[in-house]
């Protein structure tokens, strides 16, 4: 069932001149906190390890405006990222929620922003992040100079699928026989006078080089790559857009059939090895394109399949006492009708040119989407983001729902719904964005 579908608005400049400003804000933890991204740890962070930062793009064509946020946290719930548009919306900004992306790179490393299942927050560090984001913005806005944009994309190697097929079914492991999405976009603007002021970069991969046991906060990868973007590039500001990393790890820290220990070295390495591939875009592939802004949102909502109450009566037996209430909690609902059974999900369509859109997507997507929606439409570059505009689950295609394994059970065992989603959601989804897409062509 649809609930929202906003109206397209565009805009075209046939100079392929534009208007943009950058800001970039500490978010870093100024005492110790709770992180997000593991559910073994047990303690708040102990110290901090590089700084994370909340990034804000501002792009503006006669008056048609996109605002982009970037921020180095795990994830921003639907709840939080309401908020933040909500008070975005109404500080004199002329925007409206479709005309705002929000998204995290969604290290592992980094503070906590919601509390859920053994998972809790500091409710200081969350005031504080608002602060910073509203900053980010308030920057944005008062600093806007004219630009022009260029495109790229290419390939990756950093990642690696992490769905291992085994005689007992998959396990979370490397798989370096599956094919996967290695596409990096890379978009840049440079201001009149010809010099690089902002690095956008797209890829999927999990930041997840360093475990559960590392209690320093960290923008972890995607945070080296953007400084070593910055340092290349004086007066930049790099942001790091995370696509649809669901099923994706980082490829340094395969050994075999498992994972080996990791350590700051291994972040540090991959970071420079992306950065690396995104100035090679830079130095040889770059094209300048002609802004036609344009955007769209929907909200839709996916059926979850079977109820899997056998489940929950074991979570009731389990010794730990946040299983306990977590399966007390979900059988309760299930047993006065309450329990879910669609969940809600946004999608995004950004246009930046004729021929290049940003499609943000919420919660953590598995990789195999970035294939179809690119199948949607072969004569238009994709820039295709996840963890925006909330954060509900993981979204596992029909085969990996299928197949079973990490994606599928994370959906009711973190996530508080009921069950897995039934396999019709890759056809909702996709059905969905293409409507999208047309949509838009049709109204610009």
């Amino acid at each position: 069932m649809e609930l929202v579908i906003f109206q397209s608005k565009s805009y075209q400049v046939k100079d392929g001149f534009m208007e943009f400003a950058i800001s970039k804000y500490d978010i870093t933890p100024k005492f110790p906190t709770y992180m997000e991204g593991y559910g073994g740890r047990n303690q708040r962070s102990t110290g901090v390890h590089d700084s994370i930062y909340v990034k804000s793009l501002l792009i503006k064509n006669n008056g048609e405006m996109v605002l982009i946020i970037s921020a180095d946290v795990c994830m921003i719930s639907r709840e939080l990222s309401d908020q933040l548009k909500k008070a975005i919306m109404t500080e004199s900004h002329p925007l409206k929620e479709e005309n705002i992306l929000i998204t995290s790179t969604h290290t592992h490393s980094g503070p906590a922003l919601q509390t859920w299942l053994m998972h809790e927050h500091d409710e200081a560090y969350v005031d504080y992040f608002k602060l910073q984001v509203l900053s980010s913005v308030k920057e944005c806005f008062e600093n806007l100079q004219e630009g022009i944009m260029e495109f790229s994309s290419g390939e990756t190697y950093i990642g690696m699928n992490r769905r291992q097929k085994t005689e007992k079914g998959v396990r979370l492991a490397p798989n370096p026989d599956e094919e996967i999405d290695r596409t990096l976009n890379v978009l840049i603007i440079k201001d009149m006078s010809g010099k690089i002021r902002v690095i956008v970069f797209n890829c999927s991969c999990h930041p997840t080089i360093l475990g559960g046991n590392n209690y320093l906060i960290s923008a972890e990868f995607p945070g080296f790559a953007c400084n070593e973007l910055e340092k290349k590039h004086e007066g930049s500001v790099a942001m790091f857009l995370q696509g649809t990393a669901g099923d994706i790890n980082p490829a340094i820290i395969s050994k075999g059939k498992d994972y080996r220990e990791s350590y700051f070295t291994d972040v540090e390495f991959t970071g420079k090895i992306l950065a690396n591939d995104v100035n090679h875009l830079i130095k040889y592939g770059m094209k300048k394109i002609i802004p036609s802004l344009a955007c769209n949102m929907k909200e839709i909502y996916l059926p979850l399949g079977e109820f899997k109450i056998d489940e929950f009566n074991r979570m009731v037996k389990n010794e730990e006492s946040y299983w306990k209430k977590y399966g007390s909690n979900i059988l309760k609902q299930i047993e006065k009708g309450d329990a879910p059974k669609e969940i809600p999900f946004k999608i995004g369509l950004i246009r930046l040119s004729r021929d290049i859109i940003i499609v943000a997507l919420e919660g953590e997507i598995c990789n195999d989407y970035c294939r179809w929606i690119r199948c949607l439409d072969n004569k238009t570059q994709f820039i295709i983001v996840g963890y925006s505009n909330g954060w509900k689950s993981y979204l596992p295609t029909k085969e990996i729902l299928n197949e079973g394994g990490y994606e599928t059970t994370v959906t009711y065992i973190w996530s508080e719904f009921p069950g897995p989603y039934s396999d019709k959601v890759q056809a909702i989804v996709l059905n969905a964005i293409k409507e999208g897409l047309s949509s838009m062509n049709m109204n610009t």
